[in-house]
């Protein structure tokens, strides 16, 4: 594996964007942080140089995710004029978000996905 030169905020995108795109394909409990390293090309010790542990790739993909969904909710719903127009924009909005993203659709449709348990934990 050759060395990259990206800087150190290159490098984290990076991870997390693989990481990203593996727990879509295969789901937050079957992606290991080898794999997340490989599709990164990066080593598994510079994983752990940016972050303490899978847990926290996971929390922090799902709050980047959170954020995009949000800001597109926003957008969406400035669209409309009436506040229940603006309710039912958001509504068929995250809806449609959901369903069309793997990573929300596992986080938000599993049985109480432990992503979840561990978020509620933080924002306690």
């Amino acid at each position: 594996m050759g060395r990259r030169k990206d800087s150190p905020e290159n490098i984290r995108d990076t991870i997390l964007e693989s990481a990203r795109n593996l727990f879509s394909r295969f789901g937050f409990k079957k992606t290991a942080v080898d794999e997340i390293a490989r599709e990164a090309e990066v080593a598994k010790g510079t994983i752990y140089n940016y972050f303490e542990s899978k847990d926290e790739i996971v929390r922090e993909v799902f709050r980047k995710e959170q954020e995009n969904l949000l800001e597109h909710l926003r957008a969406k719903v400035q669209m409309e004029s009436s506040p229940v127009e603006k309710l039912k924009r958001m509504f068929n909005e995250k809806v449609e978000a959901i369903t069309n993203s793997p990573l929300l659709k596992q986080v938000f449709l599993e049985p109480r996905s432990e992503l979840i348990v561990g978020l509620d934990k933080e924002l306690e």
